[in-house]
C-alpha cells in the first residue's frame, strides 16, 4: 500500500499528530541529538530513533505510509526511523522528546538508552514534496518499556588499557595566584 498526498489529506489531523509505534530501540538520540547529518551533508541536528518492529508495528509502520528499511548488519530487523529535526531558530530544549520509563516518569539524561531496549515512541506526521514527496515524522516522546543501558565501555571497536591515560590520573598542581585587585588607571 503506497501513501500518496490525497490519501494522507484524507487521515485526520489529530490522529496524524497521535501515532504511536512498538518495538526495539536502535542507536537512540533521544537525549541529545544526533550530529552526524550536520558534519556530513551540513543538515540539521536531528533527535531520532531507529525503531526496530515485530509484524504487526510493521504493518501499521506501512499503513501509515513510513518508510520501511530491511534489517542490516547493524539493525537485525525490519525498522522505520521516527525523527525530530532542530529547525533553525529552534533550541534543543523546545524540540527534544519527553523521555520516559513505564510509569511515564523522567528518565535523566545521564541514562543512556542501548541497542535492543525496547518501548513505544509517539510521534506526528506530515506530508513533504521533495523527491516525489512521502511521509515524514515528528518524534514527541519515547518511552523506554525494557532498558539496556548503553555502556561504551562495551563498544568493541575500542580497547581498555590500564597503562595509557585515565581521566583519574590527572592531577591538578596547585600555582601561587596574585588574588590583589587589577589596577586599569
Amino acid at each position: 500500500m503506497t501513501m500518496n498526498k490525497t490519501k494522507f489529506d484524507s487521515q485526520d489531523e489529530k490522529e496524524r499528530m497521535n501515532r504511536v509505534l512498538e518495538g526495539t530501540f536502535y542507536y537512540a538520540s533521544v537525549h541529545t541529538p544526533n550530529m552526524s547529518a550536520v558534519k556530513k551533508f551540513q543538515g540539521l541536528p536531528t533527535f531520532k530513533v531507529s525503531l526496530g518492529l515485530d509484524e504487526a508495528n510493521l504493518a501499521k509502520a506501512v499503513a501509515l505510509g513510513l518508510t520501511i528499511k530491511p534489517a542490516s548488519e547493524s539493525i537485525p530487523m525490519s525498522h522505520v526511523v521516527i525523527s525530530r529535526k532542530v529547525r533553525e531558530g529552534k533550541t534543543y530544549d523546545e524540540v527534544k522528546p519527553d523521555v520516559v520509563d513505564s510509569m511515564q516518569k523522567s528518565i535523566p539524561e545521564e541514562i543512556r538508552i542501548g541497542n535492543g531496549s525496547t518501548g513505544a515512541v509517539k510521534f506526528g506526521t506530515y506530508w513533504f514534496e521533495n523527491n516525489g514527496g512521502g511521509v515524514g515524522t515528528v518524534l514527541f516522546k519515547a518511552q523506554v518499556r525494557s532498558l539496556i543501558p548503553y555502556d561504551v565501555s562495551t563498544d568493541r571497536s575500542l580497547t581498555m588499557d590500564d597503562e595509557g591515560f585515565t581521566v583519574d590520573s590527572v592531577v591538578m598542581e596547585e600555582t601561587d595566584v596574585d588574588d590583589s585587585p587589577i589596577d586599569f588607571d
